[in-house]
């Protein structure tokens, strides 16, 4: 019978996920993944940051409850199975068994906390969706079987529903089976009829909510400027370092007709994040996706080398794996260090948050979203202010009026945000910082929460809603979304 991948290769994979299921359940949620949970308890076709899927994933798992194992399983299934498929993938693509095995390998030791973690972000069935497309891709490329067609065509959409970067695989795809003459080019209107089909509910959700995710994605979440020099900071030297190696390795290890899929779904995309490296800034994660096809070239490639050479690749790819798993573990168990300081001050939040209702009837407000992710994952009901594009929407899920008497909870001091600080002023008559709550111990950064007593409010109606006036026939939640939303630029959620 003929093997899936080698033994070894599934053994590495096999103890990578037992490990993301002990880290899934000892590391608690942070605040990006509260606040896709609470998406899942809104289904939508779409959202203000990113596509649906991720929420539509946390809803699935829901039936076992909201722990953070709970609502991770599903981004631990994406991780694994993805694994597989880009060994399979690099197997249609031409390579040996050994080289497929490498791989897999080489993805599923990827080492990123936030993979090996399984954290419920878009990264997880995105990952899953670019390597199923490369594999059925590569199964159509000499010889279209129907049912190929139709699952390239699924996980292709299912890319989109992830990540707006999505788009890079489709158009990568589609120039990739015309300039290789691939037997794929001449069925091509099947997946994309799928594509089309599975993507339209998101294109209406967005047209009925005035374009509020294209606009926030294309404008909003950017910040475009010309940088002095990329190389001005530590992330830009990263992000240089990486696209440069990214390229390298993809013209050397992606050769001929079989490499052409990779390329064509790799480079382009780099390409791009190195333009928009000069205008703006980029994250060396947006790599991820190109880096998936890399993976399928990068295999083969490995086991093509020379036994010192070979080992010695394979030695410090699986150290820094290990690394990262380590560094896991130790914050899991001292609930310090960089991985863990933001995470682990959420409960802590929540618990202070619930003293502060216990001590006054208060409503908590808030201006971004990490604080009211988690303040409602907790069990707070927590109102947004602001004019932010999460603002707007989370006022349709939890209403707009704090009533009297209100708590402003806040990541600076009021002072430091005249913006907000005028709108709260306008709505309340007496305003007085409370108590700052500090968080975080070393050798991780210190976060600060500041606590605001609001109160003498009028109805609280105005409070919380955009100073800006709805155009005829705009709904009034969505005032001022048709211009690029402003939004605090000192969250953590993933871009596209």
């Amino acid at each position: 019978m003929k093997r899936f991948l080698p033994v070894p290769a599934l053994a590495i994979v096999g103890v990578v996920t037992l490990f993301r299921l002990y880290a899934a359940a000892v590391m608690p949620l942070n605040d990006d993944e509260m606040y896709y949970w609470v998406w899942s308890v809104h289904p939508a076709f779409g959202y203000v940051d990113h596509p649906p899927l991720v929420a539509w994933l946390i809803a699935a798992a829901s039936f076992l409850g909201r722990t953070p194992f709970a609502i991770r399983l599903p981004f631990i299934l994406c991780e694994t199975i993805a694994a597989l498929a880009i060994g399979r993938a690099a197997l249609a693509l031409g390579a040996s068994m050994a080289g497929a095995g490498a791989a897999a390998i080489i993805f599923a030791a990827i080492p990123q906390p936030e993979l090996l973690i399984a954290q419920a972000k878009p990264n997880a069935s995105y990952l899953l969706c670019w390597a199923l497309a490369l594999l059925f891709a590569g199964r159509c490329k000499d010889r279209v079987n129907m049912s190929d067609a139709i699952f390239l065509g699924v996980a292709l959409a299912g890319a989109l529903l992830s990540r707006f970067f999505g788009w890079a695989l489709v158009l990568g795809v589609i120039i990739w089976a015309f300039s290789a003459k691939t037997a794929l080019a001449r069925a091509l209107a099947i997946p994309l009829a799928i594509v089309t089909v599975l993507y339209a509910p998101f294109v209406y959700w967005n047209a009925t909510h005035q374009w509020i995710n294209f606009s926030f994605t294309l404008f909003a979440r950017q910040d475009y400027h010309a940088h002095a020099w990329v190389f001005s900071s530590i992330h830009g030297i990263r992000f240089a370092l990486y696209a440069i190696a990214f390229v390298v390795l993809t013209w050397v290890t992606a050769r001929g007709r079989n490499g052409s899929l990779i390329r064509w779904t790799a480079l382009p995309m780099v390409v791009t994040f190195i333009a928009l490296s000069l205008v703006d800034n980029v994250e060396t994660y947006w790599l991820l996706g190109p880096f998936t096809s890399l993976c399928a070239a990068l295999g083969p490639w490995v086991v093509s080398l020379r036994r010192p050479v070979r080992f010695t690749l394979a030695a410090v790819w699986i150290a820094a794996a290990a690394f990262t798993m380590a560094s896991i573990a130790y914050a899991a168990v001292t609930r310090a260090g960089p991985l863990g300081t933001r995470d682990f001050f959420n409960r802590e939040l929540a618990a202070d948050t619930r003293a502060l209702l216990t001590a006054r009837h208060v409503q908590p407000i808030t201006d971004t979203y990490q604080i009211a992710g988690t303040l409602q994952y907790y069990g707070i009901r927590t109102l947004m202010v602001g004019d932010s594009s999460q603002a707007v929407v989370w006022r349709e899920w939890y209403g707009s009026a704090p009533g009297p008497h209100a708590v402003l909870l806040t990541l600076e001091p009021l002072a430091a945000t005249p913006v907000l600080r005028a709108e709260i002023e306008r709505q309340f008559t007496h305003v007085q910082l409370a108590k700052t709550f500090h968080y975080g111990r070393l050798p991780g950064p210190r976060v600060d929460v500041y606590a605001t007593w609001c109160d003498n409010g009028r109805d609280g109606s105005a409070s919380v809603r955009p100073q800006t006036r709805p155009r005829m026939g705009t709904p009034r939640a969505f005032a001022g979304a048709n211009r690029p939303p402003r939004i605090a630029r000192t969250g953590r959620l993933g871009a596209l």
